[in-house]
């Protein structure tokens, strides 16, 4: 982003608001070697103008700090059955953890702004490193009837199914005591029935 310096003390005599569009006369190189936040510009570049008159610099002479971000995304899926899959990722944002410099205070003042050419924040939206985990169950839904019920679900050993019940309410799903109810859609319910 290309960025002006500006004398707010007004030597240019223009006045509020036009203040803003008074600059410092320009007489070297405001680009340093080796920028900090805390000496962004090189600041003997910059001398006042004569009382009244503008100064020669130029607008968009100097360049805020650009965006040097990386992002690592890693996953692998592992299957667990014929029906069951599961997933894990790890993701890494602003990897290397490198701060994104906000602009620096470009206000000459007549050469008497001791914060002139430093930087006191990060960018706008800029972050940290973040490190995000996460685990993630698949598996398939098996179909039923639709004239299958609830009181279907038993067995001589205890067993955990999960069945798509189409044609079951909410409702009288939410009767029985050993399952809890999802709703999927407007016309669709998911049980996980839980029998001992």
């Amino acid at each position: 982003m290309p960025l002006t310096v500006r004398d707010n003390s007004d030597p240019c005599l223009t006045r509020i608001p036009f203040f803003a569009s008074c600059r410092p006369n320009r007489v070297g190189d405001p680009n340093l070697d080796n920028r900090s936040p805390g000496n962004w510009i090189n600041k003997a570049a910059f001398q006042v103008q004569p009382l009244g008159t503008f100064g020669n610099a130029r607008r968009g002479i100097l360049f805020a700090d650009g965006t040097e971000n990386v992002d690592l995304n890693f996953a692998k899926v592992t299957g667990i059955t014929e029906r069951t899959s599961l997933e894990f990722r790890a993701e890494f944002y602003n990897l290397f953890n490198h701060p994104q410099f906000g602009v620096p205070d470009l206000d000459f003042s007549a050469g008497n702004n001791p914060n002139f050419g430093r930087i006191f924040s990060t960018a706008r939206f800029s972050n940290a490193r973040e490190i995000q985990l996460g685990l993630k169950l698949y598996f398939e839904i098996i179909g039923k009837a639709h004239s299958k019920a609830l009181t279907d679900f038993e067995a001589a050993e205890p067993y955990l199914e999960i069945a798509y019940l189409p044609s079951v309410t909410r409702e009288a799903l939410q009767c029985c005591t050993d399952g809890f109810v999802l709703s999927i859609a407007d016309s669709s319910t998911l049980a996980i029935a839980v029998t001992a």
